[in-house]
């Protein structure tokens, strides 16, 4: 034992210090969440989401992202030498023969990212409106 780890200071790796701060916060999530449920409160996200859908007339149903293309529309990608095209559909995505609930799912299962999430609006460039 060194006279570092006898004081109870510890050599952590960066990834190291990134995975227990994602656990802490999923866990301060789960706890918020559990707080919330049971005093019965709306998250104020929910709140404005139903007041924008009740005055739209839209309550109960999805209202579709601005970025997407019409349903029936592709949106492609080159990476790694390969392209990958995607075919938007009322309620998701068709790619590789299945559906998918989000490009972000898609991106994910393409780029295979070390920590597991990846914008698919960014990686299919529909961020900023420009055709992929």
């Amino acid at each position: 034992m060194t006279s570092k780890q006898s004081k109870g200071e510890y050599s952590v790796t960066k990834g190291q210090q990134q995975e227990l701060l994602r656990d802490f916060i999923r866990m301060e999530f789960d706890r918020l969440g559990q707080l919330v449920s049971k005093l019965g409160v709306t998250a104020p996200e929910q709140t404005a989401r139903e007041e924008f859908q009740a005055a739209e007339g839209t309550k109960g149903s999805k209202v579709r992202d601005p970025r997407l293309p019409a349903p029936g529309s592709t949106v492609s990608r080159k990476w790694k030498g390969k392209w990958h095209k995607v075919t938007v559909l009322d309620e998701g995505f068709r790619y590789a023969g299945r559906t998918w609930p989000s490009l972000s799912a898609i991106a994910v299962s393409i780029v295979r990212p070390p920590s597991g999430s990846y914008n698919g609006f960014e990686f299919f460039g529909l961020n900023k409106g420009e055709s992929a």
